[in-house]
């Protein structure tokens, strides 16, 4: 895939170290550990407190919100969560996990955006099409079968995601066979990852740990950019981690292989992996 525009892969990666953000982070429990170790591995500190009061004081502190959907708490105090963010100028990541199968949070989710309270937005194939057209095929939080967004149907479904995003003023992304970033205007398209990416729990929450350290850590840099080099960046990780897996090593070694590789990715092989193209 011919890439249009070179990304700053190298200059986002040091920034990122330099600054070592703050990442709030109100997760779900299933995950929580594996976001917090992506988000050490690729240059953030993650703090994850789990009381109201201690919550707001960090929020006020903090580099970035960080929202999984799936968190526990309730709506409103992510809502109100997410307002002190906002009104603080502090970044804010959604990742709108089981939206598909769960209509609460697919309105948590709407206010959030709604309420222009959410930077960016990153969610599978499932979750972005419950947010687009409020349905999908998903169940629990697996992409459904059908939902999947492909090279050969892009032209059917980049419209559509273009357009919401231009209308809600964020940065929306999607994972799965390819990955698609848009601010509304600019599409950009990426072929790097792994099946095996799909075959444990947590994939599309630690996507969601390094995107939010490249916005954290990168203020003031091009939100379409740092989110494309975070999904790109990730999905390198996933195609080495696969490589170096040893056969007797199954889903739960390749979970961690993954994390390893975050940390150990330079910014060459990054760059000299990289499959994009910017439309």
């Amino acid at each position: 895939m011919p890439k249009k525009t070179t990304i700053p892969f190298a200059k986002y990666s040091q920034q990122i170290k330099a600054k070592a953000p703050l990442v709030q982070v109100l997760n779900n429990y299933v995950t929580i550990h594996d976001v917090a170790n992506v988000i050490l591995a690729s240059g953030g500190r993650p703090v994850m407190t789990d009381n109201l009061p201690n919550s707001q004081d960090v929020v006020k502190t903090a580099d970035l919100l960080l929202i999984n959907a799936a968190s526990p708490r309730p709506n409103q105090e992510l809502l109100d969560l997410a307002a002190t963010a906002k009104n603080d100028q502090h970044p804010v990541v959604l990742d709108p996990v089981g939206v598909a199968a769960m209509p609460s949070k697919l309105k948590l989710c709407q206010d959030l955006i709604d309420q222009g309270l959410v930077t960016a937005v990153k969610g599978n194939a499932s979750e972005i099409r419950s947010l687009l057209f409020e349905r999908s095929q998903g169940s629990g939080v697996d992409l459904g079968p059908g939902d999947e967004v492909t090279l050969a149907n892009l032209a059917d479904f980049a419209p559509a995601f273009k357009a919401y995003a231009l209308e809600k003023g964020i940065i929306l992304a999607m994972s799965g066979p390819i990955d698609l970033v848009t601010d509304g205007e600019r599409l950009a398209v990426i072929e790097n990852g792994h099946p095996w990416m799909a075959s444990y729990t947590g994939s599309g929450c630690q996507l969601s740990g390094v995107l939010a350290s490249f916005l954290a850590g990168n203020p003031g840099e091009d939100l379409f950019y740092l989110t494309t080099a975070a999904m790109v960046s990730y999905g390198v990780a996933g195609e080495i981690a696969a490589q170096v897996l040893q056969p007797y090593e199954g889903n739960a070694t390749y979970s961690n292989r993954v994390i390893d590789q975050v940390f150990l990715l330079e910014a060459k092989e990054l760059e000299r992996r990289a499959k994009y193209a910017i439309q």
